[in-house]
């Protein structure tokens, strides 16, 4: 699977303390999600059948089976987006030694 900001909206989540991405159309399963993370190296914090939480450059991210991708305390648009594009340029990365 391919992870794009252009398959996401995003905008403030209601408490204005975080940034939300909805996805578009078609949300990830999440089990793709957590394939993905854990092949990137990125530890989860929590793994449970309603959403994955993680940090990625030092921030808390929350993936939520909706497909919601929660950035946690950055309710700034232009910084969640950048950090957003980095984690899935990171996802989309091939992996050596994987098939």
């Amino acid at each position: 699977m391919v992870f794009a900001l252009a398959d996401y909206a995003g905008r403030p989540c209601n408490a204005g303390t975080a940034f939300e991405f909805i996805p578009n159309k078609t949300n990830p399963e999440l089990s793709e999600a957590k394939r993905a993370l854990v092949d990137a190296g990125i530890p989860l914090e929590v793994i449970s059948p309603i959403v994955l939480v993680f940090r990625f450059d030092e921030t808390e991210l929350s993936w939520y089976k909706s497909g919601k991708l929660l950035v946690k305390g950055s309710p700034d648009e232009k910084q969640a987006t950048e950090l957003v594009n980095r984690l899935f340029e990171s996802l989309n990365r091939p992996r050596s030694g994987k098939d």
